[in-house]
Protein backbone atom coordinates (compact mmCIF):
# COMPACT_ATOMS: atom_id res chain seq x y z
CA UNK A 1 0.00 0.00 0.00
CA UNK A 2 2.86 2.37 0.94
CA UNK A 3 4.59 1.25 -2.51
CA UNK A 4 1.24 2.56 -3.99
CA UNK A 5 1.00 5.91 -2.05
CA UNK A 6 4.73 6.43 -3.19
CA UNK A 7 3.66 5.66 -7.24
CA UNK A 8 0.51 8.54 -6.33
CA UNK A 9 2.76 11.50 -4.64
CA UNK A 10 5.28 10.89 -7.77
CA UNK A 11 2.73 10.99 -10.54
CA UNK A 12 1.99 14.75 -8.74
CA UNK A 13 5.89 15.52 -9.05
CA UNK A 14 5.78 14.33 -12.61
CA UNK A 15 2.55 17.00 -13.40
CA UNK A 16 4.43 19.75 -11.27
CA UNK A 17 7.49 19.00 -13.45
CA UNK A 18 5.17 18.97 -16.63
CA UNK A 19 2.96 22.09 -15.50
CA UNK A 20 5.55 24.38 -14.88
CA UNK A 21 3.97 24.96 -10.94
CA UNK A 22 3.32 23.30 -8.14
CA UNK A 23 0.50 21.95 -6.54
CA UNK A 24 -0.08 24.24 -4.33
CA UNK A 25 0.55 27.34 -7.27
CA UNK A 26 -2.22 25.58 -9.55
CA UNK A 27 -4.63 24.76 -6.60
CA UNK A 28 -4.23 29.12 -5.77
CA UNK A 29 -4.42 30.09 -9.33
CA UNK A 30 -7.29 27.32 -10.84
CA UNK A 31 -9.14 26.54 -7.76
CA UNK A 32 -8.71 22.67 -8.11
CA UNK A 33 -5.62 21.08 -6.36
CA UNK A 34 -3.37 19.32 -9.27
CA UNK A 35 -5.07 15.68 -9.42
CA UNK A 36 -8.21 17.45 -10.03
CA UNK A 37 -7.05 19.90 -12.38
CA UNK A 38 -5.31 17.25 -14.53
CA UNK A 39 -8.35 14.55 -14.97
CA UNK A 40 -10.74 17.70 -15.72
CA UNK A 41 -8.00 18.67 -18.33
CA UNK A 42 -7.09 15.49 -19.70
CA UNK A 43 -10.97 13.79 -19.54
CA UNK A 44 -12.53 17.27 -21.60
CA UNK A 45 -9.19 16.61 -24.45
CA UNK A 46 -7.28 19.41 -23.24
CA UNK A 47 -4.13 17.53 -22.24
CA UNK A 48 -1.71 19.46 -24.08
CA UNK A 49 -3.10 22.80 -22.47
CA UNK A 50 -2.09 22.12 -18.77
CA UNK A 51 1.91 22.30 -20.61
CA UNK A 52 4.24 24.68 -19.43
CA UNK A 53 5.06 26.73 -22.73
CA UNK A 54 8.62 26.32 -22.47
CA UNK A 55 8.61 23.10 -22.14
CA UNK A 56 5.94 22.88 -24.76
CA UNK A 57 8.49 24.46 -27.12
CA UNK A 58 11.03 21.90 -26.99
CA UNK A 59 9.01 18.39 -26.41
CA UNK A 60 8.95 16.33 -29.24
CA UNK A 61 5.57 14.78 -29.10
CA UNK A 62 6.20 10.80 -28.94
CA UNK A 63 8.01 11.78 -25.45
CA UNK A 64 5.04 13.77 -24.18
CA UNK A 65 2.65 11.46 -24.68
CA UNK A 66 4.64 8.84 -22.72
CA UNK A 67 5.07 11.35 -19.84
CA UNK A 68 1.88 12.12 -19.63
CA UNK A 69 0.58 8.67 -20.37
CA UNK A 70 3.08 7.16 -17.15
CA UNK A 71 2.25 10.24 -14.90
CA UNK A 72 -1.26 9.67 -15.28
CA UNK A 73 -1.63 6.25 -14.44
CA UNK A 74 0.37 6.95 -10.86
CA UNK A 75 -2.98 9.45 -10.42
CA UNK A 76 -5.28 6.63 -10.80
CA UNK A 77 -8.01 6.40 -8.18
CA UNK A 78 -7.86 2.83 -7.71
CA UNK A 79 -4.40 1.61 -6.10
CA UNK A 80 -4.39 -1.99 -8.09
CA UNK A 81 -4.48 -0.05 -11.38
CA UNK A 82 -1.60 2.33 -10.63
CA UNK A 83 1.80 1.22 -12.46
CA UNK A 84 4.48 -0.24 -10.48
CA UNK A 85 8.26 1.44 -9.96
CA UNK A 86 9.60 -0.59 -12.70
CA UNK A 87 6.98 -0.02 -15.13
CA UNK A 88 7.19 4.05 -14.48
CA UNK A 89 10.87 3.74 -14.83
CA UNK A 90 10.96 2.12 -18.20
CA UNK A 91 8.33 4.65 -19.75
CA UNK A 92 10.24 7.70 -18.30
CA UNK A 93 13.58 6.24 -20.00
CA UNK A 94 11.11 5.72 -23.70
CA UNK A 95 10.31 9.21 -23.20
CA UNK A 96 13.84 10.51 -22.93
CA UNK A 97 15.02 8.16 -25.77
CA UNK A 98 12.51 9.69 -27.76
CA UNK A 99 13.41 13.08 -26.81
CA UNK A 100 16.97 12.22 -27.95
CA UNK A 101 15.76 11.47 -31.23
CA UNK A 102 14.40 14.95 -31.77
CA UNK A 103 17.61 16.43 -31.16
CA UNK A 104 19.31 14.71 -33.72
CA UNK A 105 16.91 16.61 -36.52
CA UNK A 106 18.33 20.39 -35.54
CA UNK A 107 19.63 22.19 -38.33
CA UNK A 108 21.92 25.45 -37.42
CA UNK A 109 20.13 28.61 -39.01
CA UNK A 110 23.86 29.14 -40.80
CA UNK A 111 22.84 25.97 -42.60
CA UNK A 112 19.29 26.83 -43.73
CA UNK A 113 20.44 30.22 -44.48
CA UNK A 114 22.92 29.14 -47.00
CA UNK A 115 20.68 26.55 -48.15
CA UNK A 116 17.69 28.83 -49.30
CA UNK A 117 21.29 31.57 -50.53
CA UNK A 118 19.61 33.47 -47.33
CA UNK A 119 16.16 33.30 -48.06
CA UNK A 120 16.12 34.41 -51.34
CA UNK A 121 12.52 35.83 -52.31
CA UNK A 122 13.39 33.64 -56.17
CA UNK A 123 13.32 30.98 -53.74
CA UNK A 124 10.20 31.17 -52.64
CA UNK A 125 7.91 28.16 -53.84
CA UNK A 126 4.40 28.60 -51.57
CA UNK A 127 3.21 31.06 -49.48
CA UNK A 128 0.65 31.30 -46.62
CA UNK A 129 -0.58 33.31 -43.90
CA UNK A 130 1.38 31.61 -41.81
CA UNK A 131 4.99 31.11 -43.16
CA UNK A 132 6.91 31.20 -46.52
CA UNK A 133 8.61 27.99 -47.89
CA UNK A 134 11.58 28.11 -49.63
CA UNK A 135 13.57 26.03 -52.04
CA UNK A 136 16.76 24.73 -51.64
CA UNK A 137 20.04 22.65 -51.78
CA UNK A 138 21.59 21.08 -48.09
CA UNK A 139 24.20 18.98 -47.58
CA UNK A 140 22.53 16.47 -45.42
CA UNK A 141 24.09 12.77 -44.15
CA UNK A 142 26.76 13.29 -46.72
CA UNK A 143 24.91 13.85 -49.66
CA UNK A 144 23.68 16.92 -51.26
CA UNK A 145 19.65 16.91 -51.24
CA UNK A 146 16.56 18.91 -52.31
CA UNK A 147 14.81 20.38 -49.98
CA UNK A 148 11.95 22.42 -48.97
CA UNK A 149 12.34 25.22 -46.47
CA UNK A 150 9.24 26.09 -44.05
CA UNK A 151 10.31 29.34 -42.51
CA UNK A 152 7.06 30.00 -39.89
CA UNK A 153 6.23 33.83 -39.34
CA UNK A 154 6.39 34.72 -35.88
CA UNK A 155 4.63 37.81 -36.07
CA UNK A 156 1.79 36.34 -34.48
CA UNK A 157 1.30 34.96 -31.49
CA UNK A 158 -0.32 31.19 -33.10
CA UNK A 159 3.66 30.80 -34.93
CA UNK A 160 5.25 28.65 -31.28
CA UNK A 161 1.92 26.44 -31.05
CA UNK A 162 1.73 26.03 -35.12
CA UNK A 163 5.60 24.77 -35.32
CA UNK A 164 5.82 22.78 -32.47
CA UNK A 165 2.95 20.73 -33.88
CA UNK A 166 3.89 20.69 -37.31
CA UNK A 167 8.06 19.47 -35.84
CA UNK A 168 6.42 16.89 -33.41
CA UNK A 169 3.84 14.99 -36.00
CA UNK A 170 6.28 15.10 -38.63
CA UNK A 171 9.12 13.71 -36.35
CA UNK A 172 7.07 10.90 -35.31
CA UNK A 173 4.82 10.00 -38.07
CA UNK A 174 6.30 7.59 -40.91
CA UNK A 175 4.18 6.60 -44.03
CA UNK A 176 5.16 6.65 -47.36
CA UNK A 177 2.23 9.45 -48.43
CA UNK A 178 3.24 12.08 -45.57
CA UNK A 179 6.62 14.59 -46.53
CA UNK A 180 9.16 13.35 -44.75
CA UNK A 181 11.19 15.80 -42.06
CA UNK A 182 14.79 16.17 -42.61
CA UNK A 183 14.99 18.98 -40.00
CA UNK A 184 14.24 21.54 -37.73
CA UNK A 185 16.03 24.96 -36.95
CA UNK A 186 15.01 27.08 -34.02
CA UNK A 187 17.37 29.96 -33.35
CA UNK A 188 17.50 33.68 -33.31
CA UNK A 189 13.71 33.82 -33.06
CA UNK A 190 13.26 31.76 -36.40
CA UNK A 191 11.46 29.00 -36.22
CA UNK A 192 11.96 26.90 -39.69
CA UNK A 193 11.21 22.87 -40.64
CA UNK A 194 13.30 21.13 -43.65
CA UNK A 195 11.05 18.65 -45.66
CA UNK A 196 12.48 16.53 -48.97
CA UNK A 197 11.51 18.77 -51.55
CA UNK A 198 8.56 17.63 -53.50
CA UNK A 199 9.24 18.37 -57.04
CA UNK A 200 5.62 18.72 -58.86
CA UNK A 201 4.95 21.08 -56.34
CA UNK A 202 0.69 20.80 -54.96
CA UNK A 203 -2.37 19.19 -56.47
CA UNK A 204 -3.84 22.75 -56.83
CA UNK A 205 -1.68 23.10 -59.60
CA UNK A 206 -2.62 20.42 -61.74
CA UNK A 207 -6.42 20.38 -61.22
CA UNK A 208 -7.54 21.72 -64.80
CA UNK A 209 -4.02 20.64 -66.23
CA UNK A 210 -5.99 17.60 -69.10
CA UNK A 211 -2.32 16.41 -68.48
CA UNK A 212 -2.82 15.03 -65.49
CA UNK A 213 -4.78 11.91 -66.30
CA UNK A 214 -7.72 9.95 -64.41
CA UNK A 215 -5.73 7.32 -63.49
CA UNK A 216 -3.04 9.39 -62.08
CA UNK A 217 -5.70 11.37 -60.41
CA UNK A 218 -6.66 8.33 -58.78
CA UNK A 219 -3.54 7.23 -57.59
CA UNK A 220 -3.23 10.42 -55.96
CA UNK A 221 -6.51 10.52 -54.21
CA UNK A 222 -5.48 6.84 -52.77
CA UNK A 223 -2.11 7.99 -51.51
CA UNK A 224 -3.70 10.17 -49.85
CA UNK A 225 -6.59 8.37 -48.39
CA UNK A 226 -4.08 5.76 -47.00
CA UNK A 227 -1.84 9.28 -45.32
CA UNK A 228 -5.64 9.87 -43.99
CA UNK A 229 -5.81 6.41 -42.54
CA UNK A 230 -2.85 6.05 -41.12
CA UNK A 231 -2.94 9.61 -39.09
CA UNK A 232 -6.90 8.84 -37.84
CA UNK A 233 -5.44 5.45 -36.69
CA UNK A 234 -2.48 3.17 -36.55
CA UNK A 235 -2.57 0.16 -34.34
CA UNK A 236 0.02 0.27 -31.69
CA UNK A 237 0.15 4.48 -31.78
CA UNK A 238 -1.08 5.95 -27.91
CA UNK A 239 -2.69 8.64 -30.38
CA UNK A 240 -5.13 9.62 -33.57
CA UNK A 241 -4.55 13.17 -35.41
CA UNK A 242 -7.03 14.79 -37.31
CA UNK A 243 -5.01 16.56 -40.04
CA UNK A 244 -7.88 19.58 -39.98
CA UNK A 245 -6.18 21.08 -43.13
CA UNK A 246 -6.89 18.86 -45.88
CA UNK A 247 -7.12 21.17 -49.52
CA UNK A 248 -5.60 20.13 -52.42
CA UNK A 249 -2.93 23.21 -51.58
CA UNK A 250 -1.47 20.79 -48.76
CA UNK A 251 -1.31 17.52 -51.26
CA UNK A 252 1.84 17.63 -52.49
CA UNK A 253 3.26 15.30 -55.91
CA UNK A 254 6.69 14.00 -56.13
CA UNK A 255 8.58 13.70 -59.04
CA UNK A 256 6.64 10.19 -59.39
CA UNK A 257 2.97 11.91 -59.18
CA UNK A 258 3.11 10.14 -55.55
CA UNK A 259 0.87 12.01 -53.01
CA UNK A 260 2.85 13.31 -50.14
CA UNK A 261 0.37 14.98 -46.92
CA UNK A 262 1.71 18.30 -45.79
CA UNK A 263 0.57 21.09 -43.76
CA UNK A 264 0.63 20.00 -40.19
CA UNK A 265 0.79 23.23 -38.58
CA UNK A 266 -3.42 22.95 -37.10
CA UNK A 267 -3.56 19.19 -36.93
CA UNK A 268 -5.93 17.86 -33.15
CA UNK A 269 -4.06 15.38 -31.62
CA UNK A 270 -5.77 13.01 -29.20
CA UNK A 271 -3.75 10.68 -26.88
CA UNK A 272 -6.73 9.15 -25.88
CA UNK A 273 -5.92 9.40 -21.77
CA UNK A 274 -9.97 8.82 -21.51
CA UNK A 275 -11.62 6.32 -23.30
CA UNK A 276 -14.63 8.75 -24.93
CA UNK A 277 -15.85 8.76 -28.03
CA UNK A 278 -15.69 12.57 -28.45
CA UNK A 279 -13.17 12.72 -30.97
CA UNK A 280 -14.00 12.63 -34.51
CA UNK A 281 -12.35 12.91 -37.75
CA UNK A 282 -15.29 13.97 -39.90
CA UNK A 283 -14.13 17.21 -40.76
CA UNK A 284 -11.00 15.29 -42.64
CA UNK A 285 -12.83 13.28 -44.40
CA UNK A 286 -15.53 15.79 -45.17
CA UNK A 287 -12.98 18.59 -46.26
CA UNK A 288 -11.24 14.95 -48.15
CA UNK A 289 -14.52 14.68 -50.31
CA UNK A 290 -14.37 18.65 -51.42
CA UNK A 291 -10.80 17.60 -52.95
CA UNK A 292 -12.00 14.68 -54.18
CA UNK A 293 -14.87 16.15 -56.38
CA UNK A 294 -12.46 19.26 -57.14
CA UNK A 295 -10.16 16.39 -58.67
CA UNK A 296 -13.25 14.85 -60.60
CA UNK A 297 -14.46 18.05 -61.62
CA UNK A 298 -11.12 19.90 -62.12
CA UNK A 299 -11.95 22.72 -60.24
CA UNK A 300 -11.48 24.68 -57.13
CA UNK A 301 -13.86 24.74 -54.22
CA UNK A 302 -15.85 27.80 -54.54
CA UNK A 303 -16.65 29.46 -57.59
CA UNK A 304 -16.48 32.71 -57.95
CA UNK A 305 -18.38 33.45 -61.94
CA UNK A 306 -21.16 31.24 -59.90
CA UNK A 307 -21.28 32.40 -56.58
CA UNK A 308 -21.26 28.89 -55.35
CA UNK A 309 -19.42 26.23 -53.68
CA UNK A 310 -18.04 23.31 -56.14
CA UNK A 311 -20.08 20.84 -53.53
CA UNK A 312 -23.51 22.32 -53.93
CA UNK A 313 -22.90 22.16 -57.43
CA UNK A 314 -21.27 18.86 -57.51
CA UNK A 315 -24.04 17.20 -54.88
CA UNK A 316 -26.79 18.63 -57.09
CA UNK A 317 -25.43 17.23 -60.90
CA UNK A 318 -24.64 13.49 -58.65
CA UNK A 319 -28.54 13.86 -57.39
CA UNK A 320 -29.57 14.71 -61.08
CA UNK A 321 -27.15 11.92 -62.90
CA UNK A 322 -25.94 14.62 -64.78
CA UNK A 323 -21.97 14.72 -63.67
CA UNK A 324 -21.36 14.81 -67.41
CA UNK A 325 -21.90 18.67 -67.38
CA UNK A 326 -19.55 19.54 -65.17
CA UNK A 327 -16.50 17.01 -65.94
CA UNK A 328 -14.53 17.78 -68.80
CA UNK A 329 -14.75 16.01 -71.98
CA UNK A 330 -11.21 14.59 -71.97
CA UNK A 331 -11.92 12.66 -68.40
CA UNK A 332 -15.60 11.58 -68.79
CA UNK A 333 -13.84 9.30 -72.15
CA UNK A 334 -10.79 8.13 -70.30
CA UNK A 335 -13.19 7.08 -67.58
CA UNK A 336 -14.37 3.07 -66.92
CA UNK A 337 -18.29 3.59 -66.36
CA UNK A 338 -17.62 1.89 -63.31
CA UNK A 339 -14.74 3.60 -62.14
CA UNK A 340 -16.62 6.95 -62.27
CA UNK A 341 -19.74 5.50 -60.48
CA UNK A 342 -17.57 3.92 -57.51
CA UNK A 343 -15.45 7.28 -57.15
CA UNK A 344 -18.41 9.39 -57.41
CA UNK A 345 -20.50 7.32 -54.81
CA UNK A 346 -17.78 7.11 -52.46
CA UNK A 347 -16.96 11.29 -52.90
CA UNK A 348 -20.19 11.91 -51.87
CA UNK A 349 -20.32 10.07 -49.29
CA UNK A 350 -17.81 11.71 -47.54
CA UNK A 351 -19.79 14.66 -47.45
CA UNK A 352 -22.78 13.36 -46.25
CA UNK A 353 -22.26 9.43 -44.27
CA UNK A 354 -20.93 8.71 -41.05
CA UNK A 355 -18.15 6.83 -42.77
CA UNK A 356 -14.04 6.14 -41.71
CA UNK A 357 -11.35 6.37 -44.20
CA UNK A 358 -11.01 2.54 -44.35
CA UNK A 359 -14.52 2.80 -46.22
CA UNK A 360 -13.21 5.67 -48.43
CA UNK A 361 -9.88 3.63 -49.55
CA UNK A 362 -12.00 0.73 -50.06
CA UNK A 363 -13.64 2.66 -52.55
CA UNK A 364 -10.93 4.58 -54.00
CA UNK A 365 -9.31 1.65 -54.76
CA UNK A 366 -12.00 -0.29 -56.06
CA UNK A 367 -12.12 2.29 -58.76
CA UNK A 368 -8.63 2.46 -59.55
CA UNK A 369 -8.68 -1.66 -60.00
CA UNK A 370 -11.78 -1.43 -62.24
CA UNK A 371 -9.80 1.77 -64.34
CA UNK A 372 -6.60 0.00 -64.86
CA UNK A 373 -8.66 -3.03 -65.48
CA UNK A 374 -10.34 -1.22 -68.88
CA UNK A 375 -6.99 0.58 -69.75
CA UNK A 376 -5.63 -2.88 -69.85
CA UNK A 377 -8.28 -4.07 -71.77
CA UNK A 378 -7.43 -1.54 -74.51
CA UNK A 379 -3.86 -1.87 -74.71
CA UNK A 380 -4.30 -5.49 -75.00
CA UNK A 381 -6.39 -4.59 -77.87
CA UNK A 382 -4.77 -2.09 -79.64
CA UNK A 383 -1.34 -4.54 -79.15
CA UNK A 384 -3.55 -7.30 -81.33
CA UNK A 385 -4.55 -4.96 -83.60
CA UNK A 386 -0.75 -3.77 -84.82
Amino acid sequence: MHKQSDIYSFGIVLFEMLCGRSTYEIHKQEGHYLPTFIKNNFGEGKHNEVVFKKIKEQIELKSLTTFQKIAYRCLHHEKEERPTTKEVLVQLKKALEFQKTMTKLQITLEDVVKATNNFQPGNIIRHDKFSNTYKGELLHSGKEMKISVRRFDCKHGECDLQFLKEKSVLSDLKHTNIVSIIGYCEEKDEKIIVTTLEANGSLRQYLNNLNLTWKQRLRICVGVARALSYLHYEKGRDYAITHSNIKSDTILLDDNWEAKLSGFEISMIDSSFEKTEDVTHKSDIYSFGVVLFETLCRGKAYIEEDNRSLVSLAKYHYKNKTLKDIIHPNLWNQMSLQSRFIYSETTYSCLNEDLDMLHVIAGLEKALEVQLARENTIQMKTSLNT
